[in-house]
């Protein structure tokens, strides 16, 4: 597993998850520790110099899919196509932002 995002407080982009080849199906298994009050979202690129943009989530326990994490959970983001993620805190009231991932290919 590859840490993005670790023990923030505070609202930050964290570091950057190379996903290799960009044409291969990858999906994104993102574990997520919020140690109080902050939401947290994954941000994906498709090239060196391109925006990052918010892609959405999935929480494994029921399914529910969203932009905003807010609570801690195991996610999985479909990140076909995208050359890199990154992890962000863009709210926070207090404690930490722990992100972890690792990339599932096929």
């Amino acid at each position: 597993m590859q840490t993005i995002l670790e023990a923030v407080g505070e609202i930050a982009d964290g570091t950057r998850h190379k996903l290799g080849t960009p044409t291969m199906a990858v999906s994104l298994l993102v574990d997520v520790v919020i140690t109080d009050t902050a939401t947290a979202q994954v941000k994906g690129r498709i090239a060196e110099g391109e925006q990052d943009i918010v892609l959405l989530v999935t929480k494994l326990f029921d399914g529910t899919t969203l932009s905003d994490i807010i609570a801690s959970g195991l996610y999985r983001v479909d990140v076909s196509g995208m050359e890199s993620v990154l992890g962000r805190v863009n709210a926070w009231t207090g404690g930490t932002v722990t992100m972890k991932t690792k990339s599932v290919i096929g």
